[in-house]
């Protein structure tokens, strides 16, 4: 299971308990454009995260150069392309390769094969390619749109860093207390594991403050720190 498979879990189960928090703050996994929009409208909980970056390559970067009229008008039922003058003949709900919601939006092949830009508008291989692109719903585009631009800011990082004691915690659960992996079978039990072992850390925590303990600094990896003594 995916770790945004559990976040409305987590969600629901807070709103059972009455607690949950107006911002919730999450790792890259936790998050992606339905539950931003989703978290929102259901529980009234802003996700605040890094969205995971575009992992495509520069030639699909050049696609999208063809398109950007396209996205600025996801809530049209058909997209015109001033630059070629084209429009398109399709727009059809499907999963994208997330098993997340999206539209794919076809173009006419007639319309592409004579386009001084279909190689930088296609990777089909087919005779006959045409311009075929995966856009997400016009909720979730605006969402996701915001979440990133939000990134950019210095406000963002200030209350992200927050995210560090929550991973500080995480890294002394599963170092100290093994919490990667259960001991017991059954839910029941593996639950109370993760209570007693929340009990623990909190009283090592107490305990290396009344000792005034320093915070441990962050580590790097033997690598990062045999290049920087190599510089």
């Amino acid at each position: 299971m995916t770790d945004d498979a559990v976040t409305e879990r987590i969600h629901e189960a807070l709103k059972e308990k009455h607690l949950l928090p107006d911002k919730h703050i999450v790792d890259t996994g936790y998050l992606d454009a339905k539950l931003l929009v989703e978290s929102q409208q259901n529980y009234g909980v802003d996700l605040l995260g890094p969205t995971r970056d575009d992992s495509q390559g520069p030639r699909s970067r050049r696609e999208r150069v063809c398109c950007q009229a396209l996205c600025r008008r996801l809530g049209a039922a058909a997209c015109h392309l001033p630059d070629i003058g084209k429009t398109s003949v399709s727009w059809t709900p499907h999963g994208n390769r997330h098993g997340t919601e999206a539209i794919k939006v076809r173009f006419s092949t007639k319309d592409c094969q004579p386009c001084p830009c279909r190689q930088d508008g296609t990777r089909s291989q087919t005779q006959q390619p045409r311009r075929l692109i995966s856009i997400h719903p016009q909720e979730q585009y605006h969402a996701l749109r915001q979440a990133r631009d939000r990134a950019r800011t210095s406000d963002y990082k200030q209350e992200y860093a927050h995210r560090a004691g929550i991973e500080g915690t995480i890294s002394q659960a599963v170092r100290t207390c093994e919490v990667r992996r259960s001991r017991y079978i059954g839910l029941e039990k593996t639950h109370l594991h993760h209570v007693l072992t929340a009990t623990a850390l909190n009283m090592l925590r107490i305990s290396m403050w009344l000792a005034e303990e320093p915070f441990a600094q962050t580590r790097h990896a033997r690598f990062v720190r045999l290049y920087r003594q190599a510089a």
